[in-house]
């Protein structure tokens, strides 16, 4: 099958998205990475928000009207939260309570 001119266009302005929005990952991954032990490498954060913006950019809905940068922050945000609580030992409703995930 093959790769029409739009497929193409739309995937250059994808990667053109996602090199846009790479320091606001690294940005969100570095405040995240301030509350947790030292032994959370930031690179894992920030692989990890890479995905989360992945996901923002694809899932994206531009007639709900809401920015690109507000969806992709909660995206970005969340994925790397999701990928703590899979580290961490102790439940979800411990991270409600603000204890901290080495305390568990």
């Amino acid at each position: 099958m093959p790769i029409t001119r739009q497929a193409i266009a739309s995937q250059q302005e994808r990667s053109e998205l996602i090199l846009a929005y790479l320091p606001r990952v690294r940005w969100i991954a570095m405040n995240v990475s301030g509350r947790l032990p030292y032994t959370v490498a930031l690179e894992d954060l920030i692989s990890i928000g890479v995905l989360g913006l992945i996901s923002a950019i694809d899932r994206f809905d531009a007639s709900q009207n809401v920015k690109l940068e507000t969806y992709a922050d909660y995206r970005i945000r969340g994925s790397i939260l999701d990928s703590i609580r899979g580290l961490a030992v102790c439940g979800k409703t411990l991270f409600g309570r603000r204890i901290s995930p080495v305390s568990c």
